[in-house]
């Protein structure tokens, strides 16, 4: 349990560090949540309990298929120009963090860790918000967008970035309906609220989105009649749909469609091995076409995936993604409908990059192929899993 929130820490806190200290933490953080992760799986496959239900085959298999593509290309892409430190890291989150976790037997504690650890600093975040927009406090960074309304402008709490404040407080959001599943209390609904308005103010409209998507799924026992694949799709398809025919005062979605169609022709033009990890350090550039686009920013993962270890590997990755998501269950656990969010930002977004993203897609991407049966009997049993008789 220790080593799990150890790696919930450190994931969380590369959003935050970087911006309150003056210190490059990002390197160290992700290389503990690694060297956390990997102690765990290591301790894990030593205790190894007897397995949980039966593991969804086909979709290891394919998971397997596309690692061994990324391996390849990263293998050949590496021996013609060489990697950077900071291009093996996002390597080691897309191959080396699923690849530990598909051997490890429990990832249900290091979920559970993680949404936690969200949900703490969420409400950090969201006072912080409450308190910059009465003037009382002053936020490490501020930012603004202009749509056909008008300019917004945008709280994004102490990561001083509206993606990370926002996934954040997503992953926070989805524990609070897997608390509430059990017993719906004041103080939860007060949270969730608190959390609701905090979003609204980052103005993270994908994680807006997923957020009011997630928290019924994950709360309500009729969701089990959701069919889960097909939401993912409708969900990626809307929102693009909503993001190729923006009005055009609306700067942001112009923007990312005209990123979206590069990245498409980028992947087009290798798309066997691709071309290998680049490190995009987006953050730190005006947010103008020409700077995005030099950069390589695509506005989606999988687009990301697909040019950088090629077409097919990537194409195994999003399969393995729909059979894990696609299984019938008795009730949706959030890991589930975690996955099955966060599968359907890959196509206008996506969080793979960071290591709270990856680790968490990954850890409820390799809990639905083992097809464990949880359950939440009480907030200090969440997702304990439950051996079958």
């Amino acid at each position: 349990m220790g080593l799990s929130y150890i790696v919930a820490i450190a994931c969380v806190g590369v959003f935050y560090l970087d911006t309150l200290l003056p210190w490059r933490m990002t390197p160290i953080l992700t290389a503990i949540a690694l060297g956390a992760l990997a102690a765990r799986v290591v301790l894990s496959v030593r205790d190894r309990p007897e397995p949980i239900g039966s593991p969804r085959s086909l979709s290891t298999s394919l998971l397997l298929a596309a690692l061994g593509g990324f391996l390849m290309s990263t293998v050949s892409v590496a021996v013609v120009r060489g990697y950077t430190i900071n291009e093996w890291g996002v390597f080691a989150l897309q191959f080396a963090v699923p690849a530990m976790l598909i051997f490890a037997p429990r990832q249900d504690d290091l979920i559970k860790a993680v949404l936690q650890v969200c949900l703490v600093v969420a409400l950090i975040d969201a006072a912080a918000n409450f308190l910059a927009v009465a003037g009382l406090f002053e936020l490490p960074e501020m930012s603004a967008r202009v749509d056909e309304f008008g300019r917004r402008q945008r709280y994004p709490g102490l990561a001083g970035n509206t993606h990370a404040a926002g996934l954040v407080a997503f992953f926070a959001a989805c524990y609070l309906a897997s608390l509430a599943r059990v017993r719906v209390t004041p103080y939860l609904v007060l949270a969730g609220l608190v959390l609701l308005a905090s979003l609204f103010l980052i103005d993270a409209r994908r994680y807006l989105v997923l957020t009011v998507l997630a928290v019924p799924l994950i709360y309500h026992p009729w969701s089990r009649k959701v069919p889960l694949l097909p939401l993912a799709a409708s969900i990626a398809g809307f929102l693009l749909l909503r993001t190729f025919t923006a009005d055009y005062a609306d700067q942001g979605n112009k923007l990312r469609a005209m990123l979206l169609e590069d990245g498409w022709h980028r992947a087009m033009q290798n798309p066997v091995l691709g071309e290998g990890v680049v490190y995009r350090a987006a953050g730190d550039l005006i947010a103008t076409y020409t700077n995005l686009s030099m950069a390589g920013v695509t506005e989606s993962q999988a687009l990301d995936l697909a040019i950088a270890y090629g077409v097919l590997p990537t194409a195994l990755f999003l399969l393995a993604c729909a059979f894990a998501i696609a299984g019938s269950r008795d009730r949706l656990h959030p890991p589930v409908v975690i996955l099955t969010l966060m599968t359907a930002e890959l196509f206008f977004g996506g969080a793979l990059t960071g290591p709270l993203g990856a680790i968490m897609f990954f850890a409820c991407l390799t809990v639905c192929q083992k097809d464990a049966r949880l359950m939440q009997a009480s907030a200090t049993t969440y997702l304990k899993p439950v051996t079958p008789a």
